[in-house]
């Protein structure tokens, strides 16, 4: 049957467009979202984090809210949850991510209610600028091994390299910021490499072998 409101004498909800025992799924509060007595949800990007916050009415009953993360807007994944702290007034609440994906990522809140009943709001979809990875040294002497500028990301991350007429010469999974490569398989010369994971190119260019 969905979420029951608290007694509306009680706890008096003003802005509320329908006064029913049952909590309207969608309504409008003017140019903002009412989902289940949630408030302005929005996501916000900073240098360092990814960071949610929203308010939620009194007149709702809730017992905890889950931030929850998706690469393609249908498949998600929870981030961190927070408690529902029983107020008069329109409480405030805030949830970062502070492992955050490169690219486009859709984030959304699930309100569970204390009988686990469930309930979400719509996904909000931010862009991170990841920083270009590149590879060095560059050129490199055939020995050794080499390197990745900043941290790989979360999900599954690969490396090819390409020679100079565009054929495959080495293709490998990319576990940590430093590997080696078989040094028999590059001859003296320029290639081309390309770092990525299923969803985006990371970095590429040019690399050359002396």
């Amino acid at each position: 049957m969905g979420f029951v409101s608290r007694a509306y004498a009680q706890y008096p909800c003003d802005t509320l467009i329908h006064r029913t025992s049952t909590i309207p799924r969608i309504a409008q509060v003017g140019a903002s979202e009412v989902v289940m007595g949630v408030v302005d949800f929005q996501v916000h990007v900073t240098e360092e984090e990814v960071y949610a916050e929203w308010r939620f009415l009194p007149c709702f009953e809730v017992s905890r809210f889950v931030l929850e993360r998706s690469r393609n807007g249908f498949t998600f994944e929870p981030v961190g949850e927070v408690q529902h702290l029983p107020s008069r007034v329109a409480n405030k609440y805030r949830l970062t991510d502070r492992h955050r994906w490169g690219g486009v990522t859709y984030y959304r809140l699930k309100l569970v209610s204390a009988v686990e009943q469930v309930e979400y709001t719509s996904p909000v979809a931010i862009r991170v600028t990841r920083k270009r990875l590149v590879l060095s040294p560059n050129p490199w002497q055939g020995q050794g091994r080499l390197s990745i500028n900043a941290s790989l990301p979360g999900q599954e991350c690969r490396i090819v390299f390409l020679d100079f007429s565009g054929h495959l010469v080495y293709e490998s999974l990319l576990q940590e910021p430093y590997f080696a490569l078989p040094e028999e398989q590059f001859e003296p010369g320029i290639y081309y490499y390309r770092i990525y994971t299923p969803l985006e190119v990371l970095g590429q260019g040019k690399w050359k072998v002396d």
